[in-house]
């Protein structure tokens, strides 16, 4: 991959797998030890890559695997590590805990992974600057759109500057094809989860398989969660990752 963003998303979406592959193995064979390494190893490279997307595909595929045991043990551990983190970009608009947060937190947070989503002094047409002027172009056209590949011709014809897409896909969707579009787009996703959830009542049990539909279903809520801060369905490759695992999802059900 060309893009740390596009090869973090890549392994934040075989790693639900990978734990479904590490609770099936139930025994203490080689292949429990193999599959435990290929965790940990999918997990250090995807936090080494050092995408936010990527980390909260990580958290997204923990918490659909473990349920409630995420929330009461994982939880409140990021809690206690995301507050200085916020604290340190500048959520809270105080200079003394900003300063004093930056002292604890490692300056790739705060000088550079969280420094343009838009909510500080330092930020540059960070995402809250994009999509708010998304917004307004939907907002100017909204029923047919703006059309297609639209939205870095408008950006650059008000700021001088180059922005490829919108950073979210449901913005990229309602400003290029309308808010029609975006409507049934999202009816279809929601019904199509929710669905292949409440089949899986009708058939008999098998763990095995209740593992890999989980993680299945993860995985594509992590591609589709990941598009809400950034648009890597550009990609050739998670392009088809995206349709396949959706179209998984209508198997389920059918």
């Amino acid at each position: 991959f060309s893009n740390a963003n596009y090869t973090g998303i890549w392994l934040a979406l075989i790693w639900p797998f990978s734990i479904a592959n590490f609770i099936e193995k139930k025994n203490t064979s080689s292949e429990k030890v193999i599959s435990f390494l290929l965790l940990i190893l999918i997990f250090i490279c995807t936090f080494l890559t050092f995408s936010r997307n990527a980390w909260i595909g990580l958290l997204i595929g923990m918490a659909l695997s473990s349920g409630t045991k995420f929330i009461k043990i994982i939880f409140p551990i990021i809690t206690t590590f995301s507050i200085p983190i916020l604290t340190s970009i500048g959520l809270i608009p105080n200079d003394f805990l900003i300063e004093e947060s930056r002292k604890i937190v490692p300056s790739i947070f705060w000088n550079y992974k969280f420094a343009n989503i838009g909510i500080n002094s330092i930020s540059n047409f960070g995402r809250i600057e994009i999509w708010t002027y998304a917004i307004n172009l939907i907002y100017d056209q909204p029923i047919w759109g703006w059309g297609s590949g639209s939205f870095p011709i408008l950006f650059k014809l008000k700021t001088e500057l180059y922005k490829g897409h919108t950073h979210n896909i449901l913005l990229e969707l309602g400003l290029s094809f309308g808010l029609l579009t975006l409507v049934l787009f999202i009816i279809a996703i929601i019904l199509l989860i929710t669905y292949s959830y409440t089949k899986k009542i009708y058939r008999e049990n098998d763990d095995n398989n209740e593992n890999y539909e989980t993680a299945w279903r993860s995985s594509f809520i992590i591609i589709l969660s990941s598009q809400m801060l950034d648009i890597q369905y550009f990609d050739l490759r998670i392009g088809i990752v995206f349709w396949l695992l959706l179209g998984g999802l209508r198997n389920f059900i059918k």
